[in-house]
């Protein structure tokens, strides 16, 4: 609404124009003008009423070009819906005020913004006024008090600690800290046959055992838990059939001892010449019978010149005033066994050869060797060979090879080498085969004397061993 202006005119005044005048005047109470003509001014500095505009938000207080200099306020300065107070000369701001989009901080109040765990991931506030949420874990019950402002944290799992048999507890009820002491076992060492192995990470200790890592029945050997097992582990090893007197040696007249290899080795008896094996399975006094049969010469009936001795054993075939036989000598079957006329045999020789023998050798040997022999030899020889040979031997040695010393080197009647092989290396173009031995007990009997460094099969245990001097251990 515009200002109204009365202008007084020149008396006399007539009723139209002071009427006019009153309208203006009643128009002009709408609005507070500092002036009125030129003839006086309203005083803003004795107001006695609010100063309050006709209608909300839409009046102006000054402008940007006509500012007021100063505004003093003795109460609250309402702007919008906040409150502007203060208190003396403090100026207290409505919660959540802001400078430049910033909130404002109370300098005098500290808190936490971000919560940082040792290992994981911060928790940081996304605004000022944001919650942090506190959530239980296992064992862990949570609860507020907001009397108090309190939060609580309930421990519901394990509350203490109680020592037990060679454990003992302590605790610092400062910090809140159980440190459990073991008073028992805090190491093992390990013995012979046994091995052991501890993990820093875990603390687990592994006890292994190197040596007999289990037993099996074997024939006529039982197996069974004695006392209480799960206490005193105890095995009971029971033979169900105890063994008796027995011969584990069997000798032989000029050869070499047959020795058990083990508890369940065969004796195998092989027929000669002119001599029959049986057996017989009988009842009584005689069970299990073994019968030698002489299949060759029965009897001996002397002829002119010729004197017998001996009805058993050893026969003595004398020659009556006879010193050199002239002549061939024949078998019964006819076949030349010695050429008189030119002086040399040409049969087969069954016999012990104790002097050298010059040539070669073209049949069968069986039988011992005890001398020189140098020439070749193509035919087989069936026995001991305790001499040197010079020459080829182009055929089968089948018997033993002693050494100097009589010790036996080659065993040719059961195709073993039994002499030690001393070699830098030891090469074969297929393979090499140990020893096989039915378990432990037959390796112990086999070799009651063994050496370091000796390996053999344990078939029992599929499993190969070697001796390091003081026991068989498994090499696999």
């Amino acid at each position: 609404m515009t200002r109204k202006t009365i202008t007084p005119g020149r008396a006399p005044l007539v009723w139209s124009t002071v009427d006019e005048a009153f309208e203006k005047i009643n128009a002009n109470f709408t609005e507070l003008y500092a002036s009125i003509g030129e003839t006086g001014s309203i005083g803003f500095d004795a107001l006695g009423t609010d100063l309050i505009p006709s209608q909300n938000d839409i009046y102006d207080l000054g402008s940007p070009q006509k500012r007021w200099s100063n505004l003093y306020l003795s109460g609250a300065l309402s702007l919008g819906g906040a409150a502007i107070t203060n208190e003396g000369l403090t100026i207290d701001l409505p919660s959540g005020s802001t400078v430049a989009g910033q909130l404002i901080i109370d300098q005098n109040k500290s808190f936490f913004k971000e919560v940082a765990i040792v290992g994981g991931s911060s928790i940081v506030a996304d605004q000022f006024n944001d919650t942090l949420n506190l959530e239980p874990g296992n064992g862990i019950r949570l609860f507020t008090d907001s009397g108090s402002d309190t939060i609580i944290i309930a421990n519901d799992g394990v509350n203490g600690i109680q020592s037990g048999l060679g454990i003992s507890v302590s605790s610092d009820s400062t910090a809140g800290l159980y440190t459990i002491n073991n008073e028992g076992v805090r190491s093992i060492t390990s013995g012979a046959g046994i091995e052991t192995e501890d993990s820093s990470t875990t603390g687990d200790i592994v006890i292994r055992n190197r040596g007999v890592l289990r037993l099996e029945a074997g024939p006529s050997i039982t197996l069974s838990n004695g006392g209480t097992p799960d206490v005193d582990g105890k095995i009971i090893i029971t033979n169900s059939a105890p063994a008796g007197n027995a011969y584990r040696v069997i000798a032989v007249n000029g050869e070499a001892s047959l020795t058990a290899p083990s508890l369940a080795a065969t004796l195998t008896l092989i027929e000669g010449s002119g001599i029959n094996i049986t057996t017989a399975l009988a009842s009584g006094a005689l069970t299990n019978r073994v019968t030698f049969e002489n299949t060759g010469v029965l009897s001996l009936t002397a002829g002119a010149g010729i004197t017998l001795s001996g009805s058993t054993g050893a026969v003595t075939v004398g020659f009556n005033n006879v010193t050199d036989i002239v002549g061939s000598v024949f078998a019964d079957n006819s076949t030349m066994m010695v050429d008189g006329t030119n002086g040399r045999i040409v049969g087969p020789v069954f016999a012990n050869v104790t002097g050298d023998v010059t040539g070669n050798v073209s049949g069968n040997v069986t039988g011992n060797l005890v001398g020189n022999s140098s020439g070749i030899h193509t035919g087989n020889v069936t026995g001991n060979v305790t001499g040197n040979v010079t020459g080829f031997l182009t055929g089968d040695t089948k018997g033993s090879v002693f050494g100097d010393d009589s010790t036996m080197l080659v065993n040719g009647l059961d195709s073993k080498i039994v002499g030690p092989i001393e070699s830098a290396t030891v090469k074969a173009s297929t393979y090499i085969q140990t020893a096989v031995y039915a378990d432990a007990t037959a390796i112990t009997a086999g070799i009651p004397t063994a050496v370091k460094g000796m390996i053999v099969y344990d078939n029992a245990l599929s499993q190969f061993k070697g001796f390091n001097g003081s026991i068989w251990v498994a090499l696999n």
